[in-house]
């Protein structure tokens, strides 16, 4: 059941223009009726947790730690930290360029994957997260998205609510059965 705007409560229009510096991986700024999410670069984070690790001289477990669980090299690594930002803004252009019917806030365009505007919709006060289908079939939903419960994650689009940060390739195969399934009921 898709949960509707007048069933979450929406609240007062937001500002035309906001900045938000909140996010760990991306700046927001809202202008008019888009979001525009702007990818970090994670250097100071990247510098700081290296320094700890060859601090406590744990260098040779880090990596066969970082093989053994990613089958990521040293180099895989960094790009990764470095390039959180970006990596989320892939994730949330390909997840609505695959599945622009589900319920996603739309992402209408990406620079590089470094800048990436979506739709934005008008905020909403509350939000009933696992009523959305997809959603519920996240398999430890606390290990995927930790924040899905937050009010803030949801917007109200043309009558209906959306789950507005998405960034997260974790949802593509829940996504993509989904469609399967559908597909195959017609």
């Amino acid at each position: 059941m898709t949960q509707t705007a007048p069933e979450a409560g929406i609240s007062a229009p937001a500002p035309a223009f906001k900045f938000i510096n909140a996010g760990k991986t991306r700046v927001v700024i809202f202008l008019g009726p888009f979001a525009i999410k702007i990818a970090k670069i994670g250097l100071h984070h990247m510098v700081e947790r290296s320094y700890q690790i060859v601090r406590a001289r744990q260098v040779r477990q880090k990596r066969a730690a970082w093989k053994r669980e990613n089958g990521q090299s040293v180099v895989g690594v960094v790009s990764r930290a470095l390039f959180l930002g970006a990596w989320a803004n892939l994730a949330k252009y390909r997840l609505w360029v695959n599945h622009p019917h589900e319920d996603l806030a739309p992402t209408l365009f990406t620079l590089f994957y470094l800048v990436n505007v979506q739709r934005r919709g008008t905020p909403v006060e509350t939000v009933q997260p696992f009523d959305f289908p997809w959603l519920r079939q996240i398999p430890l939903r606390a290990n995927v998205r930790e924040d899905l419960d937050r009010v803030e994650q949801y917007c109200a689009i043309g009558g209906r609510i959306c789950l507005a940060d998405y960034g997260y390739q974790e949802f593509e195969p829940i996504l993509t059965q989904r469609k399967r399934f559908t597909a195959s009921a017609h």
